[in-house]
């Protein structure tokens, strides 16, 4: 169940220079992260999740907005998935350049965001859920003390799902039902700069680290229409979590923006509670509120970015990462007694290089490797997935440039245990995929915007005709007012 989580906390931490911040047009490049110069791909503090860090940018007014639309239609089995929102990235609850950012004195921040997010025939048969809408929300502030900076924020989260038929238990059938999820996160950051100012032209070493707690404890409510026996009731399906608590330190050094290092690592506990209520005992008795399951997480990552001068106007940009996680629960019976666990560890790595002449064009290439063993209650999970992304931009005028990208991808699931992919859940299978993608991007001093079409094809290796067509367009918008 909570496998999610460790892939959250890292993809957060994966997720990371200055004169742009569009994830659109890096991902118009094939996502090339590594290579490209954009502020959204910085390593610094407030890329990678410390609120303390929004007091070291810029202090300048902004406002950015993005929006992203994803289809999928399944060869064969007449079935489309569709995904859209308001949102730059959708794989990760770490909010960004989005939506207001708002500097009241030159040391002072503060910044304010909502989105939202639709998914239809999601593919993972863990939810049962088609469609299901996702809120969030953001307030975030820091002040920038000098040498010490101080960053809090809270982001509130909604979630409404409707159910579809699926067997909850071996003599009960849910037939329908509607599903509600709260959650109220609060997170607080440090850091300590050095020299204190926020001179981009001078070398700044940072210490510091984050804590996050709920505030109002995640809940899930589930009023399941159900029938046992012949009998049909409503169930009552709670699910709570409590005692969740991530926490952990970090270190970053930036040279101008020749050489940009991080070190940072996240811990997580959490335990999560089950309650059933049945509106007839005799098809179905309640259930009290018993633990369901408790585990911890593990997350280290360390990243670097180099650009090294080959002549008056031409860089060599290059980068790489590692990171490390690691997740151990236990899932318990309704008499608290263990019943199972999982055990998972993994790897992911990428390195990339390229070159750029910020005023004529970027080209590079990038790749990634990630490896996952371990087992999901009796279930082996042995997953490997490797990335090949090409890609650049070349400027067509002052204000237009055209961006395009090629991505090859190979998941291989070795184990029993399925594993969630970007948009599909796949299990026991060896799954290539190949996206093109293509964009158009404006900028001048006061409005930047990026816009890209991407088209993918993910095949079964085994048997070429089990295929599925990939569409998806993605904008956004900068506005700078100072």
């Amino acid at each position: 169940m909570k496998k999610a989580l460790l892939w959250a906390i890292s993809i957060l931490l994966l997720s990371q220079s200055p004169s742009h911040a569009s994830d659109a047009r890096v991902d118009s490049m094939g996502g090339l992260t590594l290579v490209a110069t954009d502020e959204a791909d910085d390593i610094n503090p407030f890329t990678l999740g410390n609120p303390a860090g929004l007091a070291l940018l810029n202090p300048q007014t902004r406002f950015d907005a993005a929006g992203q639309w994803i289809k999928e239609d399944i060869a064969n089995e007449n079935i489309t998935y569709h995904l859209y929102g308001a949102r730059n990235q959708i794989d990760t609850d770490n909010v960004r350049y989005h939506g207001l950012i708002a500097f009241l004195s030159p040391n002072w921040a503060f910044q304010a965001d909502a989105d939202t997010l639709h998914t239809e025939n999601e593919n993972d048969p863990s939810t049962h859920t088609n469609p299901k809408d996702l809120n969030r929300e953001l307030v975030r502030t820091a002040y920038n003390f000098g040498p010490f900076v101080l960053g809090a924020e809270v982001q509130p989260q909604q979630a409404t799902s409707t159910f579809y038929s699926y067997l909850f238990e071996a003599t009960t059938q849910v037939l329908s039902g509607t599903g509600t999820t709260n959650n109220l996160t609060g997170t607080f950051g440090l850091l300590t700069n050095f020299p204190s100012n926020t001179d981009p032209k001078q070398s700044h070493f940072q210490v510091g680290g984050t804590l996050s707690t709920q505030l109002n404890p995640f809940q899930e409510v589930d009023v399941l229409n159900a029938v046992n026996g012949g009998t049909t009731f409503v169930l009552t399906n709670r699910l709570t979590e409590s005692n969740l608590l991530t926490w952990g330190p970090e270190i970053y050094f930036k040279n101008s923006n020749s050489f940009q290092l991080g070190v940072i690592s996240r811990f997580s506990s959490f335990d999560i509670n089950n309650q059933q209520i049945s509106s007839d005992q005799t098809a179905f008795a309640d259930v009290p509120t018993f633990k369901i399951e408790s585990g911890n997480v593990a997350v280290v990552l360390g990243i670097l970015k180099m650009s090294a001068p080959l002549d008056s106007s031409l860089n060599l940009n290059s980068g790489c990462d590692f990171s490390f996680q690691s997740l151990n629960s236990t899932t318990f019976g309704t008499g608290g007694n263990p019943i199972g666990g999982t055990t998972v560890t993994g790897w992911t790595a990428q390195a990339g290089f390229g070159f750029e002449d910020p005023n004529v064009y970027t080209l590079g290439v990038q790749g990634e490797l990630q490896e996952t063993n371990g087992h999901e209650n009796n279930l082996t999970v042995n997953f490997v997935d490797y990335k090949i992304k090409i890609g650049g931009e070349r400027r067509l005028s002052k204000n237009w440039t055209f961006r395009t990208g090629f991505i090859y991808e190979d998941a291989n699931d070795l184990g029993a245990a399925p594993e969630d992919l970007f948009v599909f859940t796949m299990e026991g299978v060896d799954i290539a995929t190949t996206t093109l993608v293509a964009g158009l991007g404006y900028e001048d001093s006061f409005l930047k915007t990026d816009f890209n079409l991407s088209w993918g094809q993910p095949t079964r290796t085994d048997n070429a005709g089990l295929y599925a067509n990939q569409f998806g367009a993605q904008l956004a918008i900068s506005l700078k007012f100072n």
